[in-house]
């Protein structure tokens, strides 16, 4: 059985298993039943020597799911900000004052009692069964209501009663309090070991997503990550585990194995600190016992979800010039015991959002940067972060770069979103309407830049009209064929001397696509690499192949020139 076949299979069998033994009795996704029906109908018959070709399928389906996934998130949270705000409405003034201090002393936790005045049931306090009883009283559950930070789904649950509850909340803000002064100090440690100007990493093309080495644990442990600047948490697969996925080619890491390994418990101010964040910490184990560990639950745009706890250990990566290696010490990542998807044969994630358990967010580091070898090209290049990140605009080439604005969704906090303002055709803008991807008070609109996503998206109405312009530019010249692969405009060509180059426009920072990425090819067959969304747009990485791009965190902008990105030139 090919690894690409087995991993489907496997994926399937974990759900069945799971769903046969697990405690909390879940059904079977029809998601996952779909998924292996399309590989088994598409009859690809990947090996470990598959064209490039027979990968892009499963890369263009996995960016579909991811994108969809993204968009029941921020329906979700726009869902959410409706329900709060006619929520808050319908409060009494007299009682006003004391929901506004339940909110703040929550910190974004919406709290609600559940149970009534029904029989009561003891239960263990933040059970994984999720009971709403403790000590014998009726619950109060603690929900997570910024589900969408980053490109996640986070469900953050805690069990009081009556009293308890107020003394809970209380020793909570207690804890809380001393922990952000602990989360300051491994801030301040962190920094101390920064390696100079920075670090880098290598970094190549997997199945449609780019794979980073890092190193982690005493002695350093190879592990290829997924680079994802649309999620926050730096995880990997580590023993035991209960479910996991079949990684390419690195032994799973065991944290026992490793002398500089720590679990971080409830009680520490890392975990304390993270809580208060919009982070993926769930705090289940927190409700039963202070030593408890700090346990985490990611789930992916594109549903494919990592569970465990949080751990500190030291994480290596190479010095900016690849020359060396530098240390991070107390490193905080996760350690996933449950996870589910298909991460392009990797170990797990590298997550470069904004939030603070970034990688770039824990090492303090104003920018990093990154060049993407476009597809099917298989050479390395390197992530770059610190201050030598931003080298290149200091070059004679450095002259052409270009700058964007990135803005901040509250709605999805993580993710780095660009002011694309126009579209235009070979040169010639398209009659889009101006504000069609403007960002919106209410959350919807915008384009964000991923790096975990494959293809680009555009809101319907503008794909509408950059999908009709190019049919009607090339189609006269070329036929227009069947769509492949979810890729609905396809045309017979023999070389894309004939297709159109397409060009962003980002309020004066202009991203020119060339034919030979703007379409993918399949054989004879040249596909429009992109698809539409309801009204989130997305900047997907096949379209940023060959360009060195910066993101500035401290000045929130984004730099990009194009390049050749092959060889690790970066």
């Amino acid at each position: 059985m090919t690894r690409e076949s087995f991993s489907l299979v496997f994926l399937l069998a974990a759900v069945i298993a799971f769903h046969c033994g697990g405690a909390n009795n879940i059904p079977m996704s029809s998601d996952v039943v779909l998924l292996v029906l399309q590989h088994r109908d598409l009859d690809i018959g990947l090996t470990p020597n598959s064209s490039y070709e027979e990968r892009l399928a499963l890369a263009v389906r996995r960016s579909h799911a991811r994108v969809s996934r993204i968009e029941e998130m921020l329906k979700r949270a726009r869902d959410f900000q409706r329900d709060k705000k006619i929520s808050e409405s319908d409060v009494p003034f007299r009682g006003r004052t004391e929901a506004k201090q339940i909110s703040r002393n929550s910190t974004g936790f919406e709290s609600k009692t559940k149970g009534g005045d029904g029989p009561r049931k003891k239960a263990q306090c933040g059970s994984k069964s999720g009971s709403s009883a403790c000590n014998g009283h009726p619950g109060r559950e603690l929900v997570d209501r910024s589900a969408a930070a980053g490109g996640v789904t986070v469900a953050v649950k805690a069990s009081a009663g009556g009293e308890a509850a107020k003394r809970q909340n209380e020793g909570h803000r207690r804890r809380a309090h001393k922990g952000a002064r602990k989360g300051r100090q491994l801030e301040e440690k962190v920094e101390q070991d920064a390696g100079g100007d920075g670090y880098s990493a290598p970094m190549e093309l997997g199945d449609g997503a780019y794979v980073t080495s890092i190193y982690i644990g005493t002695p350093a442990r190879r592990a290829q990550v997924v680079l994802d600047t649309g999620s926050d948490l730096v995880w990997q697969q580590c023993r035991p585990c209960t479910s996991c996925f079949a990684q390419r080619d690195m032994p799973m890491f065991d944290p026992a194995g490793s002398s500089s390994f720590r679990r971080i418990p409830c009680s520490n101010g890392v975990c304390q600190r993270m809580l208060l964040s919009i982070s993926p910490v769930s705090t289940g184990g927190c409700a039963r016992a202070p030593d408890a560990s700090c346990e985490f639950s990611y789930m992916y745009g594109d549903n494919s979800m990592s569970a465990g706890s949080l751990g500190m250990d030291t994480l290596t990566l190479l010095d900016p010039r690849g020359q060396g290696f530098v240390e991070v010490q107390n490193f905080v990542f996760g350690c996933g015991y449950t996870n589910r998807g298909d991460f392009a044969g990797s170990d797990g994630i590298l997550g470069m959002g904004q939030g603070p358990l970034s990688l770039a967010s824990q090492v303090d580091s104003p920018s990093f940067s990154y060049c993407l070898t476009p597809s099917p090209i298989s050479a390395s290049s390197r992530l770059l972060i610190g201050e030598h990140a931003s080298a290149f605009l200091h070059t004679e080439q450095g002259s052409q770069a270009q700058m964007a604005n990135i803005m901040t969704n509250k709605l999805l906090p993580s993710f780095y979103y660009l002011n694309l303002t126009a579209i235009s055709l070979s040169g010639v803008q398209l009659d889009i309407p101006y504000k069609t991807f403007s960002l919106k008070a209410n959350g919807s609109g915008g384009m964000i830049i991923d790096s975990g996503t494959t293809l680009t998206y555009l809101q319907q109405h503008a794909y509408s009209i950059v999908r009709r312009s190019i049919a009607q530019r090339v189609g006269n010249q070329l036929p227009i064929t069947r769509s492949v692969f979810g890729m609905d405009l396809c045309f017979m060509a023999a070389d894309e001397g004939l297709l159109p180059t397409l060009t962003l426009h980002f309020n004066g920072a202009n991203m020119e696509i060339p034919s030979s990425t703007l379409f993918l090819r399949v054989g004879r067959i040249h596909c429009l690499a992109m698809a539409r969304t309801l009204d989130l747009s997305i900047l997907g990485n096949i379209h940023q192949g060959n360009y060195q791009i910066l993101f500035d965190r401290r000045y929130k902008k984004l730099s990009f020139m194009q390049t050749t990105c092959e060889g690790g030139q970066n």
